[in-house]
């Protein structure tokens, strides 16, 4: 099942009794925020849940694909990783558990 905005904001009204412009800041606001740091260079952990980090990927080459025998360049550029914490890989253990391993 996919979560989307609207649905998390409405998580947040249910559970905090926020109102609904309240809870849609919040969540903003933890974007923005996350999303500020990232792009200062700063890696973003959140005990328990997980950590957001930048990694930096070299410059390669790669054949297209598409093209036979075509060498494509890919220039040296930052990823976002994310290594899941301690309560993150519960949570997935779990729905693993509940759906009788992977692809269940």
């Amino acid at each position: 099942m996919l979560i989307q905005r609207k649905d998390f904001v409405d998580q947040l009204v249910e559970k905090h009794n926020y109102t609904k412009k309240a809870a849609a800041a919040v969540a903003d606001d933890f974007i923005d925020m996350l999303l500020d740091n990232l792009e200062a260079g700063n890696d973003v952990n959140f005990n328990g849940f997980g950590k957001f980090s930048l990694a930096e990927c070299k410059a390669r080459a790669y054949r297209d694909p598409t093209r036979e025998g075509v060498m494509v360049e890919r220039p040296e550029h930052l990823r976002i990783r994310f290594h899941p914490g301690a309560k993150t890989k519960v949570a997935v253990k779990v729905c693993e558990a509940r759906r009788g391993g992977i692809g269940g």
